[in-house]
């Protein structure tokens, strides 16, 4: 409760990202007081998830898409995703777009390059273009969440590149603050 009032889960992503220092909402009474630069012909709209669109993707992994290019979201896709029990994702694999998943419901479970990561409700994970990463659910009940691709996958070209990671035993220790101990006339030396 806050103020009386009940708690909201609330996800707000402003893609792509604005300008540094521009203005980045206009408060307005009507749709005529938008400034002429800030129209769009674009329609907004409320998507609600149907359990009878879901679709399965792969074993024990249901998509449905909310937005996309298709829709009118020209920088973003935005997928509704289920996860049953001992389902998941592709193996491990990579992206060209950036990708976000938000957990609503369930534990997600996923590995991101080695490193494995149980995500539960209301945590948000990063996954920026190229990060190598898998995801599946161990619990017992269905987890579900939203995934959000920007800039949208291109029709026609594949969504997931898989790749093999594996330790190879070989470890080193880095310097923590290493560039500090440059002297400053070596960094302008060619």
């Amino acid at each position: 409760m806050l103020y009386g009032r009940p708690s909201e889960t609330h996800l707000e992503m402003i893609i792509p990202a604005p300008d540094r220092l521009k203005q980045i909402a206009y408060m307005v009474d009507t749709p005529e007081d938008v400034p002429e630069q800030w129209r769009t012909s674009s329609k907004g709209y409320v998507r609600t998830v149907r359990q009878d669109r879901i679709k399965e993707a792969l074993p024990g992994f249901r998509l449905l898409p909310l937005a996309d290019p298709s829709t009118g979201s020209a920088h973003a896709a935005v997928l509704y995703a289920e996860v049953a029990p001992n389902g998941g994702g592709p193996g491990t694999h990579v992206h060209e777009f950036d990708q976000y998943y938000f957990v609503l419901e369930g534990e997600l479970t996923i590995e991101v390059v080695l490193q494995k990561h149980i995500i539960t409700p209301n945590t948000l994970v990063v996954l920026p273009a190229g990060v190598p990463h898998r995801q599946y659910n161990k619990g017992k009940a269905v987890e579900k969440h939203i995934t959000i691709d920007t800039p949208p996958p291109e029709p026609g070209r594949y969504w997931d590149y898989g790749v093999v990671l594996a330790p190879n035993g070989v470890n080193h220790v880095g310097k923590l603050n290493a560039a500090a101990d440059v002297e400053d006339d070596a960094l302008l030396s060619v």
